[in-house]
């Protein structure tokens, strides 16, 4: 459980995290009706589930300060593609897994270390340590399917989909929907 007194207190404190959270809420894909001013109103409006993904991805834009911004962008259409996913999925025993694998899916690039090493550190779920180490459950082909979009390799975006019981049409659609959100959030979090 995330308080988020504690979380506007340590924001509060500093201007860019202030200045990043504003800019995240009042994006477009994150708010389309409410401009939010205060701090505390921002995180109220995002709840628990919405702050634990912003935290994320701060800290993942901090990590990868020296690497090139094409994997922040990438690790962040992946975790929107993979969080959306798992709800077309109803992922319901843990929302934010999703969003987690494909965050995480490029940290071995980002840290320069093997992925088994890094996830040992992580205070995540098993399941999703093993789809980041290449372990074969249902996130990992979330992991694979994206990568299938990556690749441009629409016979492996078939198969796939249909493994996942997911119409390729509705694939489509979250890739798209997906590239979107990460152009937006890489914005937000950035500069």
């Amino acid at each position: 459980m995330v308080d988020l007194d504690k979380v506007n207190t340590i924001i509060q404190r500093d201007v860019s995290l202030s200045y990043k959270l504003l800019r995240f809420i009042n994006n477009s894909l994150v708010n389309k009706t409410n401009k939010i001013c205060d701090l505390r109103h921002a995180l109220n409006y995002m709840g628990q589930l919405e702050v634990k993904k912003f935290t994320a991805l701060l800290a993942l834009a901090n990590v990868g300060d020296n690497k090139p911004v094409e994997l922040l962008h990438l690790s962040l259409v992946r975790a929107k593609f993979c969080d959306l996913v798992g709800q077309a999925k109803s992922l319901s025993n843990n929302s934010h897994t999703g969003f987690l694998v494909g965050l995480f899916s490029l940290l071995d690039a980002l840290l320069d270390q093997p992925m088994q090493s890094i996830v040992e550190k992580l205070p995540i779920g098993e399941d999703i340590k093993a789809a980041l180490c290449g372990n074969e459950n249902e996130l990992k082909r979330f992991l694979v399917l994206i990568r299938a979009f990556e690749s441009v390799y629409w016979q492996g975006v078939v198969t796939i989909s249909k493994q996942l019981s997911l119409d390729v049409k509705m694939s489509h659609a979250i890739y798209n929907q997906s590239l979107k959100w990460g152009i937006a959030m890489r914005q937000s979090v950035s500069g």
